[in-house]
């Protein structure tokens, strides 16, 4: 079995080299040509960038910044920009520099990064510059450094208040520059580990907490090179809050690598978590709550107008009512007296009914009922007084009043008028 695997292996190398040996050479080398060319299109399409703001602790390597650099593939040469070259390559020439290849790409240069004429000269062939840790007088110079630099984007990273964020000036420089650039606000500058919990706000607004730790820092500072959320931004970041940490567990969970994290918490994936969290729990934002408010007034607008339009027609039927109660009464004692002086002559329901009647006494009842509404009448008195002057006529009365009729014509006081 062994004898014959070893011959199949042996007749496929011998038909091989029978194979490539009638490739013509020409062939074979375009096709070297060719991966040399695109490995030069790709060199060609790489940066240059100079990093300053580091190098000058004895207590940490400062090597982490420049990893992350390298491990982005976009640059062919990192500048590391010190005051001394000597102490730059003690911090970052290293085992772990030589294995990653980190030392191939790295180059030295010292000088005062915010000197001009000696800027000027470091930056002249260099595509980006990243200025970390910033002082506050020295904002506006950076840029006025980089503005009449090669540079073309920069990334520019302060530990300063936002009130002296805001008084600097430095928002105005920017904008005005015409570069690609990123401002980064950062709090106290703390050493540590990467922990990835960060929390971005705008560089105006003041931090949850005003610290924050060197690599989470760097990170954020080197990928802002490659991270279209943060071009021509200005923010702040800090240690991330309770919704920082909870969203950052929850892109680790869908495996979600570090580039992706810091594009979420730069662009709208934070804002949205947020959101849908503060929906989740049924909590009002400001503008919401004003919404709210706005429509409720609204509402209570039209409930009340509503109410008091069936109020007012209420009291307009019970004005009605009364007035027409008021008429009832009136033509009530006025068919009465006719009785009693012997002018009926009319059933007391057509008379009560008639329009005429009611339109004659209809002033006389509105006065009453507006008497009545000021509580200047009395409307059982006046009723007992009616019932006492004018009582009902019995049937004595009515024959009383057929007998009148039969006399003819009688006077106020009910005696009969002789015709002359």
């Amino acid at each position: 079995m062994i004898r014959l695997i070893i011959g199949a292996l042996t007749l496929y190398v011998v038909n091989f080299h029978c194979c490539t040996a009638f490739v013509p050479n020409n062939i074979k080398c375009f096709k070297a040509n060719k991966l040399c060319m695109q490995s030069d299109d790709e060199s060609e399409n790489r940066g240059k960038i100079l990093v300053s703001g580091f190098l000058t602790s004895k207590v940490r390597t400062d090597q982490f910044v420049f990893d992350v650099l390298h491990a982005q593939s976009k640059w062919n040469s990192i500048v590391a920009f010190s005051p001394s070259t000597s102490f730059a390559k003690k911090r970052l020439i290293s085992r772990t520099a030589r294995y990653s290849g980190l030392s191939d790409v790295l180059e030295f240069k010292e000088g005062d990064a915010f000197d001009s004429l000696t800027m000027a000269e470091n930056l002249s062939d260099c595509t980006s510059w990243l200025c970390f840790d910033c002082p506050l007088d020295k904002l506006r110079v950076a840029v006025d450094i980089a503005k009449s630099s090669a540079v073309s984007s920069l990334v520019l990273c302060a530990t300063i208040s936002s009130e002296e964020a805001k008084s600097s000036g430095v928002y105005e420089s920017l904008k005005e520059s015409g570069l690609s650039y990123t401002f980064i606000r950062m709090g106290k500058l703390l050493d540590g580990k990467e922990s990835g919990s960060i929390c971005v706000r705008e560089s105006e607004e003041d931090l949850p907490t005003e610290s924050i730790v060197r690599e989470d820092a760097c990170r954020v500072a080197a990928e802002s090179f490659r991270i279209d959320g943060a071009k021509d931004r200005a923010i702040a970041i800090g240690k991330g809050d309770e919704d920082s940490i909870e969203f950052l567990k929850s892109l680790r969970q869908k495996g979600a690598d570090r580039l992706t994290e810091i594009e979420n918490l730069l662009g709208s994936g934070i804002i949205d978590f947020k959101e849908a969290k503060r929906k989740a729990a049924g909590i009002e934002t400001e503008e919401e709550k004003a919404e709210r408010l706005k429509k409720q007034e609204e509402a209570n607008r039209v409930a009340n107008e509503e109410s008091r339009k069936r109020d007012l027609e209420m009291r307009e039927r019970t004005y009605q009512r009364r007035v027409n109660t008021e008429i009832d009464n009136i033509l009530r004692h006025d068919f009465t007296t006719l009785s009693w002086i012997g002018k009926r002559g009319i059933e007391e329901e057509d008379y009560m009914s008639n329009e005429e009647n009611r339109e004659k006494v209809k002033p006389r009842a509105v006065k009453r009922v507006e008497a009545y509404q000021r509580g200047d009448y009395d409307y059982d008195s006046d009723v007992e007084r009616r019932e006492k002057q004018f009582p009902e006529p019995d049937e004595e009365s009515d024959d009383k009043d057929d007998e009148t009729k039969e006399l003819g014509k009688v006077d106020s006081e009910g005696r009969p008028i002789e015709e002359k």
